[in-house]
């Protein structure tokens, strides 16, 4: 039998190699899972710097792009998009149960007025 095609002549080694390479290249790419994506959008408020002498829509505005810089996963990316596109009362509702879902609490975007 010949050499399997699928190994290199180094064997573990090489494969260790490329083992890493992938788990670097995920890391580099930013790999994200939905429970960090919750965390990130529930921790929002938190990340913004000093929102004391801005209006709600501007630290609403604020919110969403660091959001967006910031959430990775396709469905973090659903998540702000319901979040976005729902009120007030029901946009809390919404995270405060995708928090719960992931084990997350408090959920500091849920209390923002």
């Amino acid at each position: 039998m010949g050499a399997d095609p699928t190994l290199s002549e180094n064997g573990p080694a090489m494969n260790r190699t490329l083992a890493v390479a992938l788990a670097a290249s995920c890391l580099l790419s930013a790999c994200t899972s939905y429970r960090d994506d919750v965390a990130t959008i529930c921790d929002a408020p938190d990340k913004i710097g000093d929102t004391s002498k801005m209006k709600p829509s501007e630290k609403m505005t604020l919110m969403g792009k660091y959001c967006e810089e910031n959430v990775k996963s396709e469905k973090g990316k659903e998540l702000l998009w319901s979040l976005a596109a729902s009120p007030r009362g029901v946009r809390n509702k919404i995270i405060r149960s995708e928090a719960a879902k992931v084990g997350i609490n408090p959920c500091h975007l849920a209390d923002v007025p």
